[in-house]
């Protein structure tokens, strides 16, 4: 069987590109990259060995789990991974061939873990507490009408709105930031942090989301950075009738 199975989910940065064992799924700011299960697997393979090379042996063994593969059948792999990566063999940036021996991954590999700390969100919690107070407030207040059920909310990725589209990881941070302290409250159900991150910021279809996570309320927002000056807008919206609850920029 395999042990990969049994591992935890863990975080993976490599350069612009976060890779998430859990979801299985790898991103590049706000987009996802699609790549099928083996040149997924094929990656992780590689993160695992990074900085070493891994033969075409080893990735036989890793990838197609001992089963017989001739060298084309990877070199096949490698090109449908650099391809979903926008890599170019001629000059790679993520995957490297060693000419009759194997590949090996380019670039530092940052094991982030399972709860990943966003940069500079220590500033941002304060006023997490806060908001989340409000909303918690704001929540149960548009409940009062359905006694029956208990108020629930999912907090969705935050659309990062910079110039430069280079702050997903804070947008991403203060979202879960916002998970975390909602979930500490009585009384208030909340959508887990993978349940929520699911859906990216693309195209959102507000009630099929809340119907699919079983929740009364979406909260959904953005952050955009210019210079020294960050604007989160936040918003929540009710499921049922996909009005705005309440919206409140910072």
């Amino acid at each position: 069987m395999d042990e990969t199975l049994h591992k935890p989910p863990v975080f993976y940065r490599i350069d612009d590109l976060v890779i998430d064992t859990g979801s299985r799924r790898v991103t590049r700011g706000r987009k996802i990259l699609k790549l099928g299960g083996l040149t997924y697997d094929f990656l992780v393979a590689l993160i695992d060995a990074a900085p070493a090379m891994l033969s075409y042996d080893a990735l036989g063994e890793r990838v197609w789990q001992g089963r017989p593969v001739a060298p084309e059948t990877i070199a096949q792999r490698a090109k449908m991974l650099r391809d979903a990566l926008s890599d170019d063999a001629r000059s790679p940036r993520y995957v490297e061939l060693i000419r009759g021996q194997g590949y090996r991954l380019l670039g530092d590999v940052e094991t982030v873990g399972r709860e990943p700390r966003w940069p500079g969100l220590t500033r941002w919690t304060p006023w997490a507490t806060a908001a989340g107070l409000v909303l918690v407030a704001v929540v149960l207040a548009a409940m009062i009408r359905t006694p029956q059920r208990t108020p629930s909310v999912a907090v969705l990725p935050f659309a990062d709105m910079s110039p430069m589209s280079d702050q997903q990881y804070l947008a991403d941070g203060i979202a879960e930031e916002l998970i975390n302290h909602l979930a500490d409250l009585d009384g208030l159900d909340v959508a887990s942090r993978i349940e929520s991150f699911a859906y990216p910021t693309e195209s959102r279809d507000i009630k099929r989301i809340g119907r699919a996570l079983d929740v009364s309320a979406i909260l959904e927002g953005s952050v955009r950075k210019s210079e020294d000056e960050i604007r989160v807008t936040v918003q929540l919206i009710d499921v049922d009738s996909g009005y705005h609850l309440w919206t409140q920029n910072f």
